[in-house]
Formats: C-alpha cells, structure tokens, sequence
C-alpha cells in the first residue's frame, strides 16, 4: 500500500511519491531543527512552545512529535481538558511531559515565558466566523484571534 506524501513534478508528468522515497530538503533555516538534533553539550535543543486552544491536544502532539518541546498547555473546555489530563496520567508519549493548564488564555501571564519560548500554536475558535457563529466576527465574545497573537509588555 502506499501512503502517498507528495506529488513531484517530473517533465510534464506528476510523480506521486512514497513516504520512504521523498527526497528531504537540507536543513537550511535556523528555526528548523531536526528532531534527531541535540546539542553537544548535552542541554535539550528543542524549539520551547506554548500552546494555545489546545482542544483534547491533537495539534499540540503533532507538533511536540515534530521536535517542539511545550512549556505549557491551554485548554478550557472540560471534555478536553480531562482527555488531556487523562493522556498525561496514562503517561502517554510527549503528553506526559505537558504542563497542562485548564483556563482561559486571556488571563493567562505569558511574561512568565519570556526569552524561553520561540512558538506558539493553536487552533482559535472559528465560530465568531462561520454560520454557526452567526458570522459575528470581531464583534463575538468568542473571538480568540486577537489573543493567539497577543504580546505581553
């Protein structure tokens, strides 16, 4: 079975390519690491994250399995707050090494992670915009955008 990764252009023709046989780009930018790279002189190398609506934390693994390492996890919702609390327990991989905070990110002090953390995920509500929302956009309490990209003074 192939799980396809990629389509390459090769001439005129697509090339639908294995996982296994994708040609990986060189590592070229400094914000990119590996997650097989760790620095010499034994101190963890992992980009530091926070992440935000973190939900039962399917972005947050993702993104922990890609070599991020999560200083915190926010979440609100009580479903998925105990399905991460849970996964923790459980002692599943990366999950049991989040620092998992159940609130609401708008009164959550980012400044405690200043010059520690260099990315911050999330999946902001999306219902202030679409028809369930009623499309209330900026004007819907609900509206997390702003702070997904808030800076702390």
């Amino acid at each position: 079975m192939w799980h396809i990764r990629e389509a390459m252009k090769e001439g005129n023709k697509l090339k639908f390519v294995p996982l296994d046989e994708l040609p990986l780009p060189e590592r070229q930018h400094p914000g990119i690491i590996p997650s097989g790279d760790i620095s010499t002189d034994g101190k963890d190398a992992a980009v530091k994250s926070i992440e935000l609506f973190a939900g039962a934390g399917g972005l947050a693994l993702g993104t922990a399995r890609a070599g991020l390492k999560h200083k915190v996890v926010i979440e609100w919702d009580d479903n998925a707050y105990s399905t991460l609390r849970r996964n923790c327990l459980d002692g599943v991989e990366h999950v049991r090494d989040w620092k998992i905070v159940q609130g609401d990110v708008r009164d959550y002090d980012f400044a405690k992670h200043r010059d520690e953390v260099a990315f911050v995920s999330g999946g902001p509500p999306c219902q202030p915009f679409n028809i369930g929302g009623k499309h209330r956009g900026e004007q819907d309490t609900r509206n997390m955008f702003p702070q997904a990209v808030r800076q702390e003074k």
